[in-house]
């Protein structure tokens, strides 16, 4: 902030003395005077409609939630309560660990998973607050370890498996020893395993 407002001070300093004694402009804090601010309505029951929806059209099935990215820019300490309480949602999904801890902190009580690999001291807090961690990297048993042992408890993943896309997760040919060997660990608890489809509908379907 410092840097940007330092161009400004020469050409305030030329200005003549009445200038300068001139009242400063009033500007409304949060929005124009004009009175056609902008704002964004949160409805509680639209985001359970689509929750239920979801639900429908893949028989039944329990949705995940993801509202990574502070829930899309809506907030995810008001979105998150209000996806919480949907009877569909099984669970809520984000990227950064704050927003994780941001949505317990608000009340939020089912499962919630950290899509990105993380630290050893903030990922023990997340495990310690019932957070679910994702893991898709050659050395994630030995990281894992790690983990428990600074949470003192066991930990709970899901396996990011790369299925095409290419973009994060462990490919699908080196997929299963690595998945055994985390499941022969007694401090990892394997809750499920996520990946992306391609969009290319055979190879989806393999």
């Amino acid at each position: 902030k410092l840097a940007a407002l330092a161009p400004i001070a020469p050409f305030v300093a030329a200005q003549p003395a009445s200038a300068l004694a001139q009242p400063p402009l009033r500007l409304r804090p949060g929005g124009s005077d004009d009175g056609f601010d902008p704002w964004v309505e949160i409805i509680a029951p639209a985001f359970c409609h689509n929750a239920a929806e979801v639900s429908r059209l893949t028989g039944g099935r329990p949705v995940l939630a993801v509202v990574k990215n502070n829930a899309y820019g809506l907030g995810d300490q008001v979105v998150g309560p209000i996806v919480d309480g949907c009877p569909q949602v099984a669970g809520l999904a984000c990227v950064r660990p704050g927003e994780a801890l941001a949505m317990r902190a608000m009340g939020v009580r089912k499962p919630i998973l950290t899509m990105s690999e993380l630290g050893i001291e903030e990922s023990a807090e997340l495990v310690r607050k019932d957070v679910t961690l994702s893991c898709w990297l050659d050395d994630a048993g030995e990281r894992l370890a790690r983990i428990a042992k600074a949470a003192k408890r066991r930990v709970p993943v899901h396996a990011y498996l790369d299925t095409g896309m290419n973009r994060e997760g462990m490919p699908i040919a080196r997929a299963l020893g690595w998945l055994e060997t985390l499941a022969s660990q007694p401090d990892v608890h394997i809750e499920g395993i996520y990946q992306m489809f391609v969009h290319d509908v055979d190879f989806d379907r393999v």
